[in-house]
């Protein structure tokens, strides 16, 4: 993950583990010269317990000149924790942030915004215009998933109580390791907050829509509604967006012939009302074929995966996308998937 301060200096932030030793960590490094060079890593947690893994990691910087916490940098992640053995082991994941003060680089102290047992993942941090953050994430309890949260106004220093989005209602797509994180933006002009997930609640026939809520404080958030077209047999899932001038910009995965055809197309639709109201959808760039694409086998047979995340980024009048395509390979390769960019202008 990659972001930038206001000074143009960009922060990298990795996951770095050994092979050879529990050892997990999340770091940082800092490019003063547009990234061509960067600083040695700065550890932002490190952890050598066989029974803890740090995961699904985010990183943000305040940008806003009006900000009191102008030039902060929000390290978010979720803590992998397994306690028990056997039988009884049991993962759950709670939720750490960390920030860093410019010059010095000093990383303060951990801060969790999330009881050390809630179980939490996918947490993404957005800064609103005055420098206040939300955190958004999804919460477990029991079998249930909520797209979930939390405000801070003095830098992180203290949260607010969940505030449930939306219940997660998706479901997966067969032969497939899918998305089922939400995803977040907010329009740095507005301060207006987008959260957006695959929900089967409004589809009859149980395939993914794509589902959009929005917020301006992070304390109300509307009721989820479908942003893509109403067509029949497809699948749609592992949505991005991102939002500026005014503008959103939503781009997801579909795969028809209700979720089992041997292609998945890359598809992509704006709004130039905040939201209100999406134009067309379209196709971007060639269709992935799934005989071909990078395969899953963390929890059973090997299954296509294309990525838990999609790439989204936005400035007024234009959106930058960034996304995995598997294709028939020119040599005797097994598998063949290649990462393809666009840039989108209104």
């Amino acid at each position: 993950m990659v972001t930038f301060g206001p000074d143009g200096s960009a922060y990298a932030q990795t996951i770095p583990f050994n092979e050879d030793n529990p050892r997990s960590a999340v770091a940082v490094q800092r490019s003063a010269d547009g990234g061509f060079n960067f600083a040695k890593p700065s550890l932002v947690t490190d952890d050598d317990s066989i029974n803890i893994f740090n995961d699904k990691n985010w990183i943000a910087v305040d940008s806003n000149r009006h900000s009191h916490h102008y030039g902060r940098v929000y390290s978010v992640w979720s803590r992998f924790i397994t306690t028990g053995s056997g039988s009884h082991a049991v993962t759950h994941s709670p939720r750490r942030r960390e920030l860093v003060r410019r010059p010095r680089q000093d990383w303060s102290p951990i801060h969790f915004t999330t009881g050390p047992k809630a179980n939490t993942e996918g947490l993404l941090p957005l800064i609103h215009p005055d420098g206040s953050v939300t955190v958004i994430y999804d919460l477990t309890v029991g079998a249930k998933d909520f797209e979930t949260a939390q405000t801070s106004h003095d830098g992180g220093a203290t949260w607010s109580a969940p505030v449930t989005v939306g219940q997660f209602l998706g479901s997966g797509v067969p032969g497939m390791r899918t998305g089922g994180l939400p995803a977040a933006a907010i329009d740095p002009s507005t301060g207006k907050m987008y959260v957006v997930w695959q929900d089967t609640r409004f589809n009859p026939s149980g395939l993914n829509h794509i589902v959009l809520s929005t917020s301006t404080n992070g304390q109300t958030w509307t009721a989820p509604r479908v942003v893509n077209p109403r067509v029949s047999g497809l699948d749609r899932f592992t949505p991005a967006v991102a939002a500026a001038g005014g503008a959103v910009y939503v781009t997801y995965r579909t795969r028809a012939a209700n979720g089992t055809a041997p292609t998945v197309t890359q598809d992509f639709l704006s709004s130039t009302d905040g939201g209100a109201n999406f134009g067309y959808e379209r196709q971007v760039g060639p269709p992935t074929v799934l005989q071909y694409a990078a395969v899953s086998i963390e929890s059973g047979p090997p299954v296509a995966f294309l990525g838990d995340y999609m790439g989204l980024a936005a400035i007024p009048g234009e959106a930058e996308l960034d996304w995995c395509v598997s294709s028939r390979p020119g040599v005797a390769e097994l598998y063949h998937q290649t990462t393809w960019a666009a840039t989108v202008t209104r």
